[in-house]
């Protein structure tokens, strides 16, 4: 046993100092096909594009100061993309749809159910005067209850939740959430009249997209859309719907 050890411990000694002694060869080896091995050489350093520009420079649009609203801008899009992983990672669509399952030809290599996507934008709008955070999830099968009422739950229970802010200002949960580096370390008060406009203007929208299969053999599908609209911190919501049918033919 202790000849053994003694082996095993000599050969792995061995392959350390092998590897250790291995050096990059100067020699170019040349690419597997003739089309590669004709194309140039990296030159560090080099700038690829020849034709130089200064229209970005110069434009006045590209080199204005972003705004305090820009930043706030960014923030609530910061705070959206952690609400879209957070919807993700809790799976909580189960409970309202089915799984969306693909037809048989295709669970070979796309899987037998299609995964749903969340995706989201922050914007504001110039015509209205109101921040719009919009959410949209699609790739859901079919519903369990009415889309209406499972767009209005997602929008009131899950998206205007924690780390996004409500649509109205409390004492500082405003000043908590999006002041950040614009804090200037003085009286939160200070800061309460500009957040509430923000507050105020803060416009949440969910959109829904659920497919339902018909057919085990072909892409005959029915799709339905909804989209629900919160417009103040009051409890109403504006709807909107579309459905249509999608046939493949032989």
């Amino acid at each position: 046993m202790k000849k053994l050890s003694l082996y095993v411990f000599l050969g792995l000694l061995l392959c350390n100092i092998s590897f250790a002694g291995i050096e990059k060869k100067e020699e170019v080896p040349p690419f597997a096909f003739t089309a590669d091995d004709k194309v140039n050489d990296v030159v560090e350093g080099e700038l690829i594009s020849t034709n130089k520009s200064i229209d970005i420079k110069m434009d006045g649009y590209w080199n204005q100061p972003l705004t305090k609203l820009d930043y706030v801008l960014m923030q609530l899009k910061q705070k959206a993309d952690e609400k879209s992983k957070q919807v993700l990672k809790r799976r909580t669509l189960k409970q309202y749809f089915e799984k969306y399952e693909n037809i048989k030809k295709h669970q070979m290599f796309a899987g037998k159910y299609k995964d749903f996507q969340i995706d989201n934008s922050v914007g504001f709008n110039e015509e209205t005067g109101k921040i719009i955070v919009h959410f949209s999830i699609d790739g859901v099968g079919k519903a369990k209850k009415p889309m209406s009422e499972i767009c209005k739950d997602l929008l009131k229970y899950v998206i205007i939740q924690y780390p996004l802010p409500d649509q109205k200002i409390g004492r500082w949960n405003y000043h908590n959430a999006l002041l950040n580096e614009l804090y200037r370390g003085d009286d939160y008060k200070n800061y309460t009249k500009p957040l509430e406009k923000i507050a105020n203007n803060l416009v949440y929208a969910l959109s829904i997209t659920s497919e339902v299969s018909l057919s085990e053999t072909k892409k005959d599908d029915d799709v339905f859309h909804m989209s629900c609209w919160k417009l103040s911190d009051e409890d109403k919501y504006i709807f909107r719907k579309w459905s249509q049918s999608y046939r493949e033919t032989e």
